[in-house]
C-alpha cells in the first residue's frame, strides 16, 4: 500500500516538474516564432464573421474542411453545376485566406475554364 502511494506521489512530482519545464520552454518557442514572424498578431481583427467562426470553431480542422470543399467543388465542375462552384470557391478562399495559391487557381478556373462553356454573354 505505501509502495503504491510513493509511485503515485513520485509521478505527481515528475509531471509537475515536466510542467514546468514545457512552460519555460513553450515561452521561448512562442518568442522565437514571434520575432521569425511566424504568427499573426491580429488575426481575427477586421474578420468576416465566418472567417472569424471557422477560426475559433474549427480550428486545426479548417484545412480538412477546405479540402472537402475543394473535393466537392471538382465535382460540381465535372457536373456543369458552375454557380454552386461560386459559392464554394467563396468559402474555400474565406476558410484558406493567406493561401494564394487557392485564389490564383480558383480565379483561373472560373476566367478561363468555365467561362468558355457558356455560349451566351448573359450566361
Amino acid at each position: 500500500m505505501k509502495n503504491n502511494f510513493l509511485k503515485y506521489l513520485l509521478a505527481i512530482v515528475l509531471l509537475l516538474v515536466l510542467l514546468g519545464l514545457l512552460s519555460l520552454v513553450q515561452g521561448r518557442m512562442n518568442s522565437m516564432r514571434a520575432d521569425a514572424h511566424l504568427t499573426d498578431d491580429d488575426p481575427l481583427e477586421n474578420a468576416p464573421p465566418l472567417v472569424a467562426f471557422t477560426s475559433v470553431a474549427l480550428g486545426g480542422f479548417r484545412g480538412l474542411a477546405a479540402d472537402c470543399l475543394w473535393l466537392r467543388s471538382n465535382k460540381m465542375q465535372e457536373e456543369g453545376k458552375y454557380f454552386e462552384m461560386v459559392q464554394l470557391a467563396d468559402w474555400i478562399v474565406k476558410l484558406q485566406p493567406r493561401f494564394t495559391g487557392s485564389h490564383a487557381f480558383l480565379g483561373w478556373n472560373m476566367a478561363y475554364n468555365i467561362s468558355v462553356t457558356f455560349t451566351s454573354f448573359e450566361d
